[in-house]
């Protein structure tokens, strides 16, 4: 999601990327009414499968633009504005392999927009220098982490050029580039972040002028806290706990007041209140697993209190702060020494806006807006009141609906096929498989030991949300120069459940390997770079599993070259025509033990 004035009637406007589940190919603008709601969403073509987007004035005319990354074309899109929210046909730029995310600023001090994406398999970022026109330079490359899938934007270092920190989700780490002032950068730095961080946010946590990181760790259920030390190096990070799944991070002053409290020597009441504004940075992420968002209050010095939580729509997976709909409160000036009650007069007041928290919520096709609002004051005159609740300044505008106890089929996200890896053979050609990602209740956070041919690994379950995999015949749609595969249901096949995993902190960690693999689409030599699913045996419909000890260890791999291909599969759940794109999972027998029921 990125915000923006797209037809300048000074309020604030919404674009989404729509290509995160890999069949749209287009954004969608959302034209801000000014109380906090939006007009419905009108759409923009981008010609490929946008997953991030950004807005700026690509081309000097003070209307802004769109750029998309789109990941299985490995290119962005630009779309230019006409200045009354309407855009042209998209340009396409190349970029790096598996383009996962897009930032807009000015790399080499020429005043024009450049652009970075963060490229997921190809473990690097693409750099394309912007020409003022809306055109763009060839990508320049240079090595990130494992999978990096964020990139943000700061001065790191101090020296006025722009650095650049990954999210490096298969690395479990972060990446600090540090530039160079023309549009280069320095070799990496890795900094350790918690289990899966998606997503880093940059600003100064501790007012001491230096920027300072936090990051959304999806796996370990909470955000890194990484102070700056001013030259592009960090302190070790702190940990604090979040919703399930957080997937995007923002910093900023939400709350921006603090309460002074005065003795009045009396019994009743004791105290009076007074409000003096403040400019501690907040903490807030959206969590995909708990449908909502967590504020972490921070203190002023690095350190935050516990989260709040304020429910959104169905998974939501990005977010942003804004003063919607311009709504203030005046507070005192905390540098004006007078007191309150001063005869003379009391302290100056400060103007300080309301901030909102707006996110899209990918599973509920639309965004929850958070208003914020003014909490009830205390009553200096009502003995024993004291200040209302954090949790109560807030007023969300969609409220998110209770979750389902019953399996709930979302959409087919996998297309499994049987593979001869380094030569073993194939049991059975007909052993195809069918993925749809599932909502279930997951009450417990189990810690597994999986042993397969490659070892043994300790996995934390973490997600609510699974894939379930059912046996399913193939088919090909159209001419396809391949010879036809077998379309028949493999009869000693299971379906299965594969769930979100992460290697558990202290335990073994997996050692990337190449490993050839051969089956009817792809004959190629690729890199398995990390556990990613768990794959248990499952019975449908009252049925039972034919091997309830099989088990699968899914690992996430470098995809060779592939051309999409038109299938048609055939389960229980019925027929379906399906585009492989490109093959990302290779699956392992293994067998399972269960080490813990929840941590």
């Amino acid at each position: 999601m990125a915000t923006g004035d797209l037809d300048g009637d000074e309020k604030l406007d919404l674009v989404t990327a729509n290509g995160l589940d890999g069949f749209r190919s287009d954004v969608s603008v959302l034209l801000g009414v000014g109380n906090g709601t939006f007009q419905a969403p009108t759409y923009f073509e981008a010609e490929a499968s946008p997953v991030s987007v950004a807005v700026a004035d690509l081309d000097g005319d003070d209307a802004p633009d769109i750029v998309t990354a789109n990941g299985n074309s490995n290119n962005v899109s630009v779309l230019l504005g006409n200045g009354d929210a309407n855009f042209q046909e998209p340009v396409l730029f190349d970029a790096g392999n598996g383009a996962a995310f897009v930032a807009l600023t000015d790399l080499d001090g020429d005043d024009i927009i450049d652009i970075v994406t963060a490229n997921d398999v190809g473990d690097d970022l693409s750099v394309l220098l912007g020409n003022g026109d809306g055109s763009f330079g060839p990508p320049a490359s240079f090595a990130a982490g494992d999978g990096p899938v964020f990139a943000a934007v700061g001065l790191l270092d101090g020296d006025d050029f722009p650095d650049v920190v990954t999210a490096n989700r298969d690395g479990s780490n972060l990446s600090v580039l540090l530039g160079n002032g023309d549009g280069t950068f320095q070799a990496p730095a890795f900094l350790t972040a918690g289990e899966v961080p998606v997503a880093v946010a940059v600003g100064d946590l501790n007012g001491d002028e230096r920027l300072d990181l936090a990051t959304a760790n999806r796996d370990s259920n909470d955000v890194s806290v990484l102070l700056g030390n001013g030259d592009g190096t960090f302190q070790a990070a702190s940990f604090h706990p979040t919703g399930i799944a957080p997937v995007s991070v923002a910093i900023d002053v939400l709350y921006g007041e603090t309460r002074f409290e005065k003795d009045t020597g009396e019994s009743c009441p004791s105290k009076k209140y007074f409000y003096y504004a403040e400019t501690f940075p907040d903490i807030i992420t959206a969590n995909r697993g708990s449908n909502d968002v967590s504020v972490l209050l921070g203190n002023g010095d690095g350190s935050f209190q516990s989260a709040y939580h304020f429910a959104t729509g169905k998974a939501p997976v990005s977010l942003a702060t804004f003063n919607i709909n311009g709504l203030t409160r005046d507070l005192f000036d905390p540098d004006d020494p007078r007191d309150p009650e001063d005869p003379n007069g009391p302290p100056s007041r400060i103007t300080v806006p309301l901030t909102d928290i707006i996110t899209t919520d990918r599973d509920a096709f639309g965004v929850s807006v958070q208003r914020g609002k003014v909490p009830p004051r205390d009553n200096p005159n009502t003995c024993g009141v004291d200040e209302s609740d954090p949790s109560d300044r807030f007023q969300p505008l969609i409220a998110s609906p209770a979750v389902a106890d019953e399996v709930r089929v979302l959409k087919v996200k996998q297309f499994c096929n049987a593979v001869d890896k380094n030569g073993e053979g194939i049991t059975d050609t007909a052993s195809h498989l069918t993925c749809y990602e599932i909502r279930k209740p997951l009450p417990t956070r189990p810690r597994t030991a999986a042993t397969d041919q490659f070892g043994e690994l300790t996995l934390n379950v973490r997600q609510p949300r699974s894939q379930i995999c059912l046996r399913s015949a193939l088919e090909w749609v159209g001419d396809v120069e391949i010879e036809p595969p077998d379309n028949a249901l493999a009869p000693g096949l299971d379906h299965y459940e594969l769930y979100n995993i992460g290697e558990a902190r202290g335990s073994d960690r997996f050692e990337k390997r190449e490993v050839g693999v051969e089956d009817i689409f792809v004959d190629a030599t690729v890199q398995l770079k990390k556990p990613r699913r768990l794959g248990g045996p499952t019975g449908l419909s009252g049925s039972r599993p034919k091997n309830p000890s099989g088990h699968l260890s899914c690992y996430s791999m470098r995809p060779p070259k592939f051309k999409s291909v038109k299938i048609r599969t055939s389960n229980p759940f019925g027929t379906f025509d399906l585009t492989l794109r490109r093959p990302n999972l290779l699956c392992n027998p293994s067998e399972m033990e269960l080490l813990s029921a929840d941590r």
